[in-house]
């Protein structure tokens, strides 16, 4: 089985005055719901067992890998909370692919999320 959820935004990355680093744990609460009910509104989907997770954030320019992976994290949160994967940790995720798109400006940002039954 394979699902692709796709997401007309993206979510922050490590550095920034609104980055995870810097952010509040309210905040951070806040904004894991808000993923939470873009992956519920985007899927049903349940997987048992071992998955692949292929992540694409789409951006007007390129971030680090660092900051890529890390976006993932209210995303990951929000796929265990909603029940579409067991865990998010590498006995469940056992392949975990982050890439990176250009989006040609702001107003065209978005996020693919694949996942693939192991």
């Amino acid at each position: 089985m394979e699902i692709k959820i796709t997401i007309d935004e993206v979510a922050p990355m490590l550095n920034g005055s609104n980055g995870l680093k810097n952010m509040h744990f309210r905040n951070y609460m806040k904004l894991r719901d808000k993923w939470a009910w873009l992956i519920r509104s985007a899927t049903t989907a349940k997987f048992k067992g071992k998955v692949r997770i292929e992540y694409v954030r789409a951006s007007v320019s390129p971030p680090d890998w660092d900051n890529i992976s890390a976006s993932f994290k209210p995303i990951g949160d929000a796929l265990v909370s909603n029940g579409v994967i067991e865990d998010d940790n590498p006995t469940i995720v056992t392949e975990f692919v982050p890439k990176w798109e250009k989006a040609k400006n702001n107003n065209s940002l978005y996020t693919i999320i694949t996942i693939t039954q192991q």
